[in-house]
C-alpha cells in the first residue's frame, strides 16, 4: 500500500493545498486514483479537517471517497517546513503540520482498517520520530512496514 514512489522527503510544499497536490499527482502519474481525486480531496479537507495531533508535532491524513480512488495506496510526506493544515478536532483552529499521510482507499470498508493503523502510528512517539527524521524512502518503509503488514 505504501511504495517507495510514494514517498517525498523534504518536500518543499508551502501550504496544505501544495502537499496535497504533490502527493496526489504520484497517485495520478501511477493510476491509483482519478483526476478528480485531488480537488475532490481539498474540497473535503476545508470541510472536514485532517490534522492530528502527534507526539512533539501535527500529522495530517487527507483523504476523500472511494468514488475518486482506483487502487488504495498511502503517500507519505515529510516536510521542510511545517504547513498550516485545520486541526481535526477544532476546524476553526489551524496547526503547522510536519507529516502528511495522503490516503486512497479504494474499497470503503477497507478505511477504518486503514485508519485505525495509522492511529496506532500516531501513538507510537519513536516511529513518528523515525519516520519524520528518515533520509530515504527506504527507512520510512521499513519503519512503517509493520503497521501495514
Amino acid at each position: 500500500m505504501i511504495r517507495p514512489e510514494f514517498v517525498v522527503l523534504q518536500s518543499p510544499a508551502n501550504s496544505a493545498e501544495e502537499v496535497i497536490r504533490e502527493l496526489s499527482e504520484l497517485f495520478i502519474r501511477h493510476q491509483i486514483v482519478k483526476d478528480s481525486y485531488p480537488a475532490a480531496v481539498l474540497e473535503r479537507e476545508r470541510e472536514y479537517p485532517t490534522a492530528l495531533p502527534g507526539k512533539g508535532f501535527y500529522v495530517a491524513i487527507p483523504h476523500t471517497d472511494s468514488s475518486h480512488v482506483i487502487e488504495s495506496g498511502i503517500a507519505v510526506a515529510t516536510l521542510q517546513t511545517p504547513v498550516r493544515f485545520g486541526l481535526m478536532s477544532d476546524p476553526a483552529e489551524q496547526v503547522d503540520v510536519s507529516l502528511v499521510f495522503l490516503l486512497a482507499v479504494a474499497d470503503p470498508r477497507e478505511h477504518l482498517v486503514l485508519l485505525k493503523h495509522l492511529m496506532g502510528i500516531l501513538s507510537d512517539t519513536e516511529l513518528l520520530h523515525k519516520v519524520l527524521g528518515s533520509s530515504s524512502a527506504d527507512e520510512i518503509l521499513d519503519a512503517l512496514q509493520s503497521n501495514f503488514a
